[in-house]
């Protein structure tokens, strides 16, 4: 899926990338658990020539579903956002999450665009 780089300056960071193609409805580009990193980088390019693409980013505190057998609470940390041909988003997070989930879609129905995501996590 990605490629992981074990940083030998910080013993607790992992690098991976990612890159993949739109399709009409929203899903899940990146799933990133990241309960063990403090600091998280994320960039997505829209590596398309021409095609625009929408991302959104959600976040959950905790991975466990209750006694309940309800999911996890999700927030929309970035609301639906449009990325132009050739554009980079990025994402600086120093807060606790237990996940992350960036999700992306075609801006326009049938005209899918291509994006790669860069993370980086670093640990306490």
């Amino acid at each position: 899926m990605g490629e992981e780089v074990k940083s030998t300056l910080e013993p607790w960071s992992a690098w991976r990338k990612h890159s993949g193609t739109t399709t009409n409805v929203y899903v899940d580009a990146m799933d990133w658990v990241t309960r063990s990193y403090t600091r998280k980088s994320i960039l997505l390019k829209n590596t398309h020539g021409a095609n625009g693409l929408h991302y959104k980013l959600l976040t959950q505190m905790s991975l466990v579903i209750s006694t309940d057998t309800q999911a996890p609470v999700q927030d929309e940390k970035v609301e639906e956002t449009a990325l132009a041909a050739g554009e980079v988003a990025e994402f600086l997070y120093n807060r606790s999450y237990a996940r992350m989930i960036l999700q992306v879609k075609a801006e326009v129905a049938d005209s899918q665009a291509t994006y790669r995501i860069d993370r980086l996590g670093e640990g306490i």
